[in-house]
């Protein structure tokens, strides 16, 4: 072999190499990915066994399309295209006015705070003052049908003459304001909410 063949194998060998470096110092995290998105593509474990498969579920949508009526162009009329079905299979109790899931969450609520409530009536020896005394008169009083048919009117008397003596609008106004801290409905309705005009704070609303 010839000095100047000797020579270029050298500068090759150089030339690569430097090329290599460039290449892997550049390119070392593209590599990496590489390699890394391959492994998982190819679910491959470390000694070498393809990794299983995760198991599949089935995508359920949100939508109950059975509740649907397609035969009618949503253009049309977009309420009974989305609600037809259920209309045309949904009978409504006689003894309700409308039906639905709020509804039944409704009546699912109320038949357990009854139980509860009628559970805590029957019990024994309740703490005075205590939530379970209060909730248990309170029941109690409203139950005892025998109870109320001989007081009749008496225990709201006081009240029906409150009443009988409002003489003016300004003693009639005051009497909102007392009806509304006892329960008492009038023909405007008190509450506290957002002020619809400055969202920082909340208001009195009257309507």
């Amino acid at each position: 072999m010839s000095a100047r063949t000797v020579d270029s194998h050298v500068r090759w060998s150089r030339y690569g190499l430097v090329c290599w470096n460039l290449v892997s110092k550049s390119h070392m995290k593209v590599f990496f990915s590489l390699v890394f998105y391959l492994f998982i593509c190819f679910g491959v474990s470390g000694n070498g066994e393809r990794i299983p498969d995760a198991p599949k579920s089935d995508l359920i949508s949100g939508v109950d399309f059975s509740h649907m009526d397609t035969s009618i162009r949503p253009q049309d009329d977009f309420f009974s295209y989305v609600n037809g079905g259920w209309i045309k299979s949904t009978e409504i109790p006689a003894d309700k006015v409308r039906i639905g899931a709020f509804m039944d969450l409704r009546e699912s609520a109320d038949e357990d705070v009854r139980a509860i409530i009628e559970e805590v009536s029957k019990a024994e020896n309740l703490v005075d003052g205590s939530d379970e005394q209060k909730v248990a008169d309170l029941f109690r009083s409203y139950t005892d049908v025998t109870l109320l048919n001989e007081l009749g009117v008496k225990p709201i008397e006081g009240e029906l003459a409150r009443i009988a003596a409002i003489k003016s609008k300004d003693e009639l106004a005051a009497y909102f304001a007392k009806g509304q801290a006892i329960g008492v409905n009038n023909p405007l309705v008190f509450y506290v909410s957002i002020d619809a005009k400055n969202s920082t704070r909340y208001a009195t609303h009257i309507w």
